[in-house]
């Protein structure tokens, strides 16, 4: 069986080769790749990067590497005759449909056998990109940079409507298709009644698997964790309106948040650089007089990450829309005490009361009175700490994950 995956993301190994840093996103796909190198008679990874490379193995799996975005519409479907020529692949396995990358693909090989991952929907989550941000608010906070660049929230929310018009083409180029929720399963077979959908769940990154679990933290200093929060759908805004009512009992609450800093005091031409969510978030941390309770960290690697959960007296999951989102498997599999917003795929990964604290989107009030519960109540914690670890541990399993995966490239094959 030689199976080609199609990323979106450049894997490690290749990476060190560039002589490039290892990228911060996607390492869970790194880590199946691992998994089924073995399994399968050949494993060929195509990702598009600043540059091209026609063939290259390193440690058991094929790279191949196209400048996508540099090269006209003949020169992709030229690269992409070269590998299919070159690697000869009985299956073709594309994660992710946020992009064309795959797209491509199936336009120059029509008649190869195709399976997609869904990892989210860009075109269900362009209606839930502004998070619940009103048109005045937008309006008022739009930059400098924002007219320069052309990204408003608005623009940024048609572009997430753009990419979901190529996304649906995709559906109507296979029938099969790789998912891990019941809302994903719900969107696949709206857009595709005849589609055939296997459940495959979520490899986590390597280092969550052998991380010590968490500890109940015998400090004053009360530390929340997010994530990311680079625009509306990651909900930071709405964690900052329940910050502002959770700060009255614990005035030195912090919120640490991974990612790039949307903050930073960036300037061309002498002219701030912030975009209009920065600006936004910007507003609601000197409204609600939360400059010593927010830090963000920078991007952090695999280890960092890690650290953060584990050093944070809970994590919260605030996006307005997610289908399963990595950071709350991998907070799960720690024992991390749990708020999530109930959206999308959550449902099928927490459950309220029992592994998780779960609250609607916009309900901030409630946000802040499970961030309370938790804060003060060391059993419940524990409990969900307990329960989570179970749940995550069975729902992320490397070894059944894999069969699951393999099970469906067996079946494609043998149809």
């Amino acid at each position: 069986m030689k199976v080609l995956w199609i990323s979106n993301t450049v894997f490690p190994d290749l990476a060190e080769y560039m002589a490039q840093g290892t990228p911060n996103v996607g390492g869970w796909m790194y880590s199946l790749a691992k998994d089924l190198s073995n399994d399968v008679t050949e494993l060929g990874v195509v990702s598009f990067g600043n540059q091209n490379i026609e063939s290259i193995h390193l440690k058991g799996i094929n790279y191949f590497l196209i400048n996508y975005n540099s090269l006209s519409t003949k020169e992709v479907e030229a690269k992409w005759h070269a590998i299919i020529q070159t690697f000869e692949p009985d299956l073709v396995h594309i994660h992710g449909t946020e992009y064309t990358f795959g797209l491509s693909l199936m336009n120059t090989f029509p008649s190869l056998k195709y399976i997609v991952s869904i990892q989210g929907l860009v075109s269900i989550y362009s209606d839930f990109y502004l998070g619940g941000l009103r048109w005045h608010t937008i309006l008022a906070n739009i930059t400098f940079r924002d007219l320069i660049k052309r990204d408003t929230l608005w623009h940024g929310q048609r572009r997430f409507k753009h990419r979901g018009k190529s996304e649906n083409e995709y559906f109507k180029n296979t029938k099969y298709f790789i998912g891990r929720t019941s809302w994903d399963k719900a969107h696949i077979f709206s857009k595709r009644q005849d589609a055939v959908y296997f459940y495959g769940g979520e490899r986590l990154r390597e280092g969550f698997y052998t991380s010590p679990k968490w500890t109940l933290k015998k400090r004053n200093e009360k530390i929340i964790f997010l994530s990311q929060c680079a625009y509306p759908i990651k909900g930071l805004h709405k964690v900052l309106e329940a910050l502002a009512i959770v700060k009255r009992e614990y005035p030195e609450i912090m919120v640490k948040i991974a990612g790039a800093n949307i903050l930073e005091k960036k300037k061309v031409f002498g002219i701030s650089y912030k975009s209009g969510y920065a600006n936004i978030i910007l507003g609601l941390i000197k409204k609600y007089n939360l400059e010593r309770n927010v830090v963000f960290l920078g991007n952090q690697n695999e280890t960092q990450m890690i650290e953060q959960y584990l050093n944070a007296d809970l994590f919260i999951c605030p996006s307005s829309i997610e289908n399963s989102p990595n950071s709350l498997g991998e907070a799960q599999i720690l024992g991390v005490p749990v708020i999530a917003a109930q959206v999308g795929g959550v449902c099928d990964m927490a459950q309220h009361n029992e592994n998780a604290m779960l609250y609607r989107f916009e309900e901030t009030a409630v946000l802040a009175m499970h961030i309370l519960e938790l804060l003060n109540n060391k059993g419940l914690c524990s409990k969900l700490s307990e329960n989570a670890i179970k749940v995550a541990s069975k729902r992320h399993s490397k070894e059944l994950i894999k069969q699951q995966v393999l099970q469906a490239y067996s079946k494609i094959l043998n149809n």
